[in-house]
């Protein structure tokens, strides 16, 4: 549903030679260069290994092995188990503590107890779970299980804070078919100084409070009718239910609704601002120049390989686990096209350096795929190319 995804602007896709793994660029002007650019190119492959094959963490507790095989047949594809798994982990976790919150004579620190112990298990885990469940759906569209698709946006996201039935509307809907063009995608970094700190509050509260308009405003201008009807129901349905709930216990609707909301907000928009937070003005919907990968960072093995942000843009219905391999067969394209890549750290480290003005530290952590440059040139190089991405967008 929806309209089709903008393409991002980007050349023809270089060939990848065996020796150097790039193929189509310009000459090397020396050997020293073509030693450093090499070594640049392992260090990416390495890193994207590493993220293949290193043990996922995305879920605390596996289905028993004969419940399992029943249940794996009728997903889609069987490598989403983990996306099963962690869904599993948070019914049986997550609601009978929330039910729990409510049940007790009401005090904060329940509530506080509650919410640092969900988040801390599973915050990160489900918002990425979440992310590619509904990218890709789990089950298969003539199975008998196939309702259980609705389960995580429906029931559960209003437990991690994440409003009913909005998240397909504003990511999959939204975000990737306009691929972060202001204005046309509400959640977009284009218009903002993206090294502000107050830049960064009026962008967040315009989610948190324009988020309610603006959604089902994009769904009417795009006549996306039956997404429209539906945020509309369901976002009423949520604001009454926890309207009610708050009137019957206001400290553990306060605990398991509300500040969830604002926790989870702030994480959603310096997650979404982070992976954004570096567009090239004279490119902005290349995807290559428009966000940038984490490869080999700990929060891949728990959050579905999500450092590969440009390839997910290049195509969102990409399978998880094939995010690494296609970041390595494309490595002279990122090359060619002056894709940004750091290793070791994640998006939320991208932002926090940014607002700390520590582009030198970002400098050091980057893979740098152009050849001829040497270590000195490279770092300052480097703080150029992402000082001038941090500039609003104007067109």
């Amino acid at each position: 549903r929806g309209s089709r995804p903008r393409r991002c602007e980007t050349g023809a896709r270089p060939q990848i030679s065996e020796r150097s793994g790039i193929s189509g660029r310009r000459k090397r002007t020396n050997k020293e260069g073509w030693r450093r650019e090499r070594m640049e190119i392992e260090r990416a492959k390495i890193g994207a290994t590493r993220d293949v094959n290193g043990t996922r963490k995305e879920f605390l507790v596996a289905l028993p092995e004969a419940l399992g095989k029943e249940v794996v047949a009728e997903m889609r594809d069987p490598r989403d188990k983990p996306l099963l798994y962690l869904f599993i982990n948070v019914v049986l976790f997550t609601i009978p503590t929330a039910l729990l919150v409510y049940a007790l004579p009401a005090n904060h620190w329940v509530g506080l107890a509650y919410v640092c112990t969900n988040y801390i298990l599973f915050l990160q885990r489900f918002a990425l779970a979440l992310h590619y469940a509904e990218h890709n759906k789990i089950f298969k569209k003539e199975s008998q299980f196939y309702f259980l698709n609705h389960i995580p946006s429906l029931v559960l996201c209003p437990l991690f804070g994440i409003p009913a039935g909005m998240y397909r509307l504003h990511h999959v809907v939204m975000h990737h078919v306009e691929n972060n063009h202001f204005p046309l995608d509400a959640s977009s970094t284009e218009p903002y100084q993206r090294d502000s700190v107050m830049h960064f509050i009026q962008y967040l509260f315009k989610y948190m409070v324009g988020g309610w308009i603006l959604l089902p405003i994009y769904a009417a201008r795009k006549k996306l009718w039956n997404l429209l009807a539906e945020v509309l129901a369901v976002e009423s349905v949520y604001l009454l239910l926890v309207y009610s709930l708050y009137q019957h216990n206001p400290v553990a609707t306060a605990w398991v609704f509300i500040v969830p909301f604002c926790i989870t907000s702030f994480a959603l928009m310096f997650g979404n601002w982070s992976q954004h937070i570096f567009i090239d003005p004279k490119a902005p919907q290349n995807c290559y120049r428009m966000t940038y990968n984490c490869i080999n960072c700990p929060d891949n093995q728990k959050t579905f390989n999500d450092g590969y942000h440009i390839i997910h843009h290049l195509n969102s219905k990409l399978h998880w686990t094939q995010l690494p391999v296609q970041f390595m067969e494309t490595l002279g394209k990122h090359a060619e096209e002056g894709a940004l890549v750091f290793e070791g750290i994640g998006f939320f480290d991208v932002g926090l350096a940014v607002f700390m003005g520590r582009l030198d530290w970002l400098a050091d952590r980057c893979v740098f795929l152009q050849d001829g440059v040497n270590t000195t040139s490279k770092k300052d190089l480097l703080k150029g190319i992402m000082t001038e991405r941090l500039r609003p967008i104007v067109r």
